[in-house]
């Protein structure tokens, strides 16, 4: 019998406030409340302009369910504790607060159990830079600049408008890299998976 995620021990669903009854992979409708409640600008032209990868994905990936995974060790080579703490932690977080965030790891997760396909893991490199590198078939690796006690450096900007958390980058190229298969076209729907 296959491992899939339907044997691991499930937690009870948490549901979004901001979106109640209306389930994260229902695009249209979830993206609408969402736009409504938060009524910022950048989020409502970015959900005014969905890729059409971004839907096509959200009808694929639908299983909600939080499951006990180790993220971390599923999509990423082994690394230095002080290193994969930081990354484990907010990868874990979210995974557990954000149903959008839980069906997209869950669905890689199922499409690799279930396929049989080698999942390609990444390897952090410490760099001054954000970035993510996939090239097909010699490697992928999650370029991120880190503090002397591991922890992620926020991101340098001088117009605060646009400031951008290092959680939030973190998550953008985290997704880029499992869904590099399914996104290749247009990489820029995981900027818009990361804000929701």
């Amino acid at each position: 019998m296959p491992i899939t995620l339907e044997h691991i021990a499930a937690k009870p669903l948490q549901e979004n406030s901001k979106a109640k009854g209306v389930r994260t992979w229902d695009t249209i409708q979830y993206l609408s409340a969402l736009d409504k409640a938060c009524q910022d600008t950048v989020f409502h032209e970015q959900v005014s302009n969905l890729p059409k990868e971004y839907t096509r994905l959200d009808e694929m990936a639908r299983d909600e369910k939080e499951y006990s995974l180790n993220i971390f060790d599923f999509f990423f080579e082994p690394t230095a504790d002080i290193i994969c703490d930081d990354i484990k932690s907010t990868l874990d977080f979210y995974y557990s607060n954000s149903p959008t965030f839980r069906r997209l790891v869950n669905y890689k997760v199922n499409h690799s159990i279930n396929n049989d396909i080698d999942t390609s893991k990444c390897e952090v490199k410490v760099s001054p830079n954000y970035s993510y590198e996939n090239t097909e078939g010699s490697g992928v690796y999650l370029s991120l600049p880190f503090d002397k006690k591991g922890f992620l450096v926020d991101p340098e900007f001088h117009d605060c408008e646009t400031r951008i958390t290092s959680e939030k980058i973190l998550l953008d190229l985290f997704l880029k890299h499992i869904l590099y298969d399914d996104l290749k076209v247009n990489h820029d729907a995981t900027n818009i998976y990361s804000n929701v």
